[in-house]
């Protein structure tokens, strides 16, 4: 069951502290509001608003390198997607 306020939660002032130390009232006051708003089109729009603050002020860049460890085999044919996913029909013998 994936909330939408997970994904915003990051933005929280007290989770930064420390590191980039971000800050916003609105965003702080916007996250109280929805966690108690029982209106799902209003709350919906308070987290899409938290994510439009966040796109402008930009307090860090994400970055993600997922590791991802594949056995190899002479018997095979097998190239690695690009989305990590492996298709198990594009997997044919050699």
């Amino acid at each position: 069951m994936f909330d939408g306020a997970y994904s915003v939660d990051w933005y929280r002032s007290d989770r930064f502290e420390g590191e980039t130390d971000y800050k916003s009232e609105e965003i702080d006051s916007l996250l109280e509001a929805s966690a108690v708003n029982m209106d799902e089109a209003e709350r919906a729009e308070q987290i899409q608003e938290i994510q439009r603050i966040a796109d402008e002020d930009m307090p860090h860049i994400m970055l993600h390198q997922e590791t991802v460890n594949y056995g190899v085999n002479d018997r095979i044919d097998f190239t690695p997607a690009m989305d990590e996913m492996i298709y198990v029909p594009s997997i044919t013998k050699n």
